[in-house]
């Protein structure tokens, strides 16, 4: 697994030097992707230095254990791409296709404790996986993506997918721990 970590130019780019476009321009196909599908483009989210090193911190100290597990159960993720970066907080990540890989994009500005970055990490690289075997269900405009039965098969997928990998239940694997116990 490859990881691209565009949350040190996040911090030079934009918390100190207020340019969103020169971030930006480091993965313009990611923002683009990102923009055209999942959130709107507004003035520099505003998203602390240290709360995006302590994001990042958790993701990262995640990442192997997550890729073991896909490994552990035959879902070796070595073809796939994982981009962190400071979004605008409107999507907790998912995939899409980049010079013949897949991207798994996880914006850290929505992951504050590991068991959302254990359930919801290992659905983004389902999602991934599933694209990457069945390329038919990935969408390449808004028609698509919004296509009903294509959302229930995607997103059910990288449930049970996230679910049988991190051996969780299914209130978990839908939500993590967002709600109470």
């Amino acid at each position: 697994m490859q990881i691209i970590d565009l949350t040190r130019p996040f911090i030079n780019c934009v918390i100190r030097d207020d340019n969103q476009l020169d971030y930006e321009s480091l993965f313009p196909a990611l923002f683009e992707h990102y923009y055209r599908f999942w959130a709107i483009r507004r003035p520099s989210f505003k998203f602390g230095e240290d709360e995006v090193i302590r994001r990042t911190k958790l993701i990262k100290e995640r990442l192997p254990i997550i890729e073991q597990r896909f490994a552990d159960n035959g879902l070796p993720v070595d073809t796939i791409t994982i981009a962190l970066f400071v979004g605008q907080a409107a999507s907790n990540g998912h995939a899409f296709e980049h010079e013949a890989r897949f991207v798994v994009w996880i914006p850290v500005e929505t992951y504050s404790s590991i068991r959302a970055v254990d359930v919801f990490v290992a659905h983004e690289i389902a999602h991934a996986l599933h694209y990457q075997g069945e390329p038919a269900f990935y969408f390449t405009n808004n028609f698509e993506k919004g296509q009903m039965f294509r959302q229930l098969a995607t997103e059910g997928v990288a449930t049970l997918v996230s679910k049988a990998v991190m051996g969780i239940d299914e209130v978990e694997a839908l939500w993590a721990d967002y709600l109470p116990q």
